[in-house]
């Protein structure tokens, strides 16, 4: 029963792969931003930039970059395959949910108010 399920499993967490990702990236950057405003390391320079934006904005490449790849694999597996089109899809929506939170906020505001 249980070797029937992983076959299943595997491709359920490939489609919502970024999903997961673009969840993992936003409890990342938001626990980060918090805890260094808890702790006085908000304004903390690091290559001329304060710590969290930096920190913010390497997770977000990376994050975005991770996304994108994801998205290549999904159209290089099977292009006319409904599950390879529900990854891609979900990863590309990641993506642009991904550069939302990350850039834009770093941009615009600062990181404690």
């Amino acid at each position: 029963m249980i070797l029937q399920t992983i076959p299943f499993c595997r491709t359920a967490l490939r489609m919502w792969s970024g999903a997961i990702l673009w969840a993992a990236h936003f409890t990342a950057i938001y626990s980060v931003t918090a805890l260094a405003c808890a702790r006085g390391y908000a304004h903390a320079m690091v290559f001329g930039l304060e710590l969290v934006t930096l920190t913010v904005l390497a997770a977000t490449l990376l994050a975005f970059l991770t996304a994108l790849a994801i998205v290549r694999r999904a159209r290089r597996a099977d292009a006319a395959s409904f599950e390879s089109w529900i990854t891609a899809t979900v990863a590309s929506l990641a993506a642009v949910a991904i550069v939302w939170e990350g850039f834009v906020p770093v941009l615009v505001l600062p990181a404690c108010v």
